[in-house]
């Protein structure tokens, strides 16, 4: 029996139907694929803002100056430390022209990026850098290529670290190096030197212990008094460079001073008034003589040194008691003895200063 019109149409609609059912779950089907793939995306483009953001806070925060420019040189990051090291702000540098900018000067990152954008590589190097204030800084420079996601080289950033400081260390060690070569050059000459001393003393004493007649003896007497002199700057050459046995002997401080006057009056210079307030009453002391006088040195230099202008150095002696209550925190001291001091100067009793 043939199909009714009717029949073939609701056939052909139902056919029609399933199509679109089918099609209409396909595009349930995708939709769902690229919802989860944006979600995916979504997440995905999150971790990577957060971590731009920890990166960007990292740069932010370092205490190296860490600067970014393009290839064609225009700086694109100055960060906190670019502003403390070189005292230029943010605002100032970020998009200004480094080929340009007198701010500026860095040849040698010049040369880096020119290096950078040939592909080669830059070795880290130490330079000096001028700050926006004017003060020469010293720095150590790492410069390295920023590179996009598909691999091409679009800048450079440049990592500055102030080693002023450790330049500084440096020098002083070098420094201290050289005075201690110094120290056991001077200790080696003036042993020698005091052996040659050793033989002008003992010829000279016989000369004077044998007849001659007084002119002859006076010339013989200056003779061994330079001698002695010169045996005097020996032991302080010695105990510059700590060479010197320590041989404690009973002297009058009063002595000490008024010999060694003369040079310290030479050390100190015209412009530092040299005064001495020497108790007439002083006692004597048990002291190695290179070491006292040492001290004395070592005092008035420290006096010169606090006073760059000039002015008045006073070296006192006194005799010093210890008192109850200042004895017991001094072992080995005897409750009577005399005390030597640089400073302004005080007008000296032949009675003991309690302490």
């Amino acid at each position: 029996m043939p199909e009714t019109p009717s029949l073939s149409c609701a056939q052909e609609l139902e056919r029609e139907n399933g199509k679109l059912r089918r099609i209409a779950e396909e595009l349930r089907q995708a939709n769902k694929r690229l919802s989860s793939r944006l979600q995916e995306s979504h997440a995905d483009l999150d971790m990577a803002n957060a971590q731009m953001l920890q990166l960007a806070a990292i740069v932010e925060s370092s205490d190296d100056a860490i600067i970014g420019c393009t290839l064609s040189g225009y700086v694109t990051i100055w960060n906190q430390g670019a502003e403390n090291l070189f005292g230029y702000s943010a605002d100032e540098m970020i998009g200004q022209p480094t080929t340009t900018n007198a701010r500026l000067n860095w040849p040698e990152e010049l040369r880096a990026m020119k290096r950078i954008r040939n592909g080669e590589h830059v070795p880290p190097f130490e330079t000096v850098r001028q700050r926006k204030d004017g003060k020469q800084i010293q720095v150590s420079v790492s410069v390295s290529p920023i590179k996009s996601t598909d691999g091409r080289i679009v800048g450079a950033s440049a990592i500055s670290r102030d080693i002023t400081a450790t330049k500084n260390l440096e020098e002083r060690v070098r420094q201290s190096q050289k005075m201690e070569a110094i120290g056991q050059l001077a200790g080696g000459v003036a042993h020698d030197f005091n052996n040659l001393l050793t033989i002008i003393s003992g010829y000279s004493s016989l000369l004077l212990d044998s007849r001659l007649d007084d002119a002859t003896k006076g010339l013989v007497h200056e003779i061994h008094k330079a001698g002695d002199r010169a045996a005097s700057l020996t032991r302080q050459l010695l105990a510059f460079s700590r060479k010197q046995v320590l041989e404690p002997k009973i002297l009058d401080l009063n002595t000490v001073v008024a010999d060694t006057e003369r040079m310290l009056r030479r050390l100190i210079g015209e412009d530092m008034n040299l005064v001495t307030a020497l108790d007439v009453c002083l006692k004597p002391v048990k002291v190695d003589p290179g070491q006292i006088e040492q001290v004395i040195i070592n005092l008035i230099v420290n006096a010169r040194d606090a006073m760059p202008k000039g002015g008045k150095v006073t070296i006192e002696t006194a005799n010093v008691e210890l008192s109850g209550a200042t004895a017991p925190f001094r072992p080995g001291i005897k409750r009577l003895g005399a005390r030597l001091v640089v400073s302004p100067r005080v007008n000296g009793l032949c009675h003991p200063r309690r302490l």
